[in-house]
């Protein structure tokens, strides 16, 4: 029998030793980022889309992000991936659920699909599927201050503090090797915890940070890292997120930070989905570096995270009602 040979894609797709020294060659939001920008696609699209999100991904934000500008047919399905072990509860046929979507919009197979609903997402913690009429779903805000004592309070009970943080790029804080325990990451960061909870707390979208930094350097990179710290002590990563402070007020042009001037950052990390069981604590990991996982800044630095009255750093979570 005959046997097609495959064509060759040698030196036609590009490789990282191609992409990667254009991107770093354009560190502000420039014309070449412009080029893949997705939204306006998306915008416009109103082909049936399912959409497949995975816990942790790099990819998790933009496919939600994707999934809210799109206005034709869509579904979004949020699952656990292999950076999370999550057992029996996250099976979910991937494949004969595409298939059943398939059959609707293309054969027109009456098979059930419009019924279905249109957000599905695996839960941490609970380790159980949820149905949601959208994305992101209907939450309130819970608000938790970065406290003096390395503590998360009520915004009222919050007392001033100041802690600081060394970088050394020769000496970055190396990247987790496993998101079920991030405790020799943390040991090298600032951590703040809640209290132990008294009841379970399930938090489903885009929790967020407000901090209030000062640095000795005209530019800081800061990663947080929303945690789930065990009774047991562990300390397992729930989503993350990152920001140069250079670029707090926007990624189409650098402002230098000033000596000796508190700044706001504003970071949005990725969504995610977890159950903070009673007995746990939420923590928060601040730091400036997470070698090789981001990008480490070129100088040696001072750096502060400060809070007060005028200045409360804060994280935003958002927590299902009921």
């Amino acid at each position: 029998r005959q046997v097609r040979r495959r064509r060759s894609l040698a030196g036609q797709c590009p490789t990282p030793q191609d992409w990667f020294p254009r991107m770093c060659a354009h560190p502000e939001r420039d014309d070449y980022w412009k080029t893949y920008e997705f939204r306006e696609i998306v915008r416009n699209c109103d082909i049936p889309t399912y959409y497949r999100a995975v816990l942790y991904d790099h990819f998790i934000r933009a496919t939600c992000e994707s999934y809210q500008l799109h206005r034709g047919p869509k579904r979004l399905v949020i699952t656990p991936g292999q950076q999370g072990v999550h057992g029996l509860h996250a099976d979910l046929d991937l494949c004969r659920e595409r298939l059943r979507w398939f059959d609707y919009y293309l054969k027109g197979i009456q098979n059930g699909v419009p019924d279905d609903p249109p957000v599905e997402v695996f839960v941490m913690g609970e380790e159980k599927w949820h149905a949601f009429a959208d994305w992101p779903p209907s939450v309130r805000e819970r608000r938790l201050a970065l406290s003096a004592g390395a503590a998360l309070v009520e915004p009222r009970k919050a007392r001033p503090f100041q802690d600081i943080f060394t970088h050394d790029p020769a000496d970055p804080i190396p990247s987790a090797d496993d998101v079920q325990d991030i405790r020799a990451y943390a040991e090298r960061a600032l951590v703040y915890t809640s209290e132990p909870l008294e009841s379970d707390i399930t938090v489903v979208g885009s929790p967020a940070v407000k901090l209030h930094i000062r640095s000795s350097a005209p530019d800081a990179y800061v990663i947080v890292k929303l945690a789930d710290v065990f009774p047991d002590g562990r300390i397992r990563q729930v989503t993350s997120g990152r920001l140069r402070a250079a670029h707090r007020a926007g990624h189409e042009k650098a402002v230098p930070l000033s000596a000796g001037e508190t700044a706001q950052l504003s970071i949005t990390l990725w969504p995610t989905a977890n159950t903070f069981r009673a007995g746990h604590r939420v923590g928060l990991v601040v730091a400036d570096s997470d070698a090789p996982y981001c990008d480490i800044y070129g100088e040696v630095s001072e750096n502060s995270l400060v809070g007060t009255a005028a200045n409360a750093s804060v994280l935003v979570l958002p927590e299902l009602a009921g």
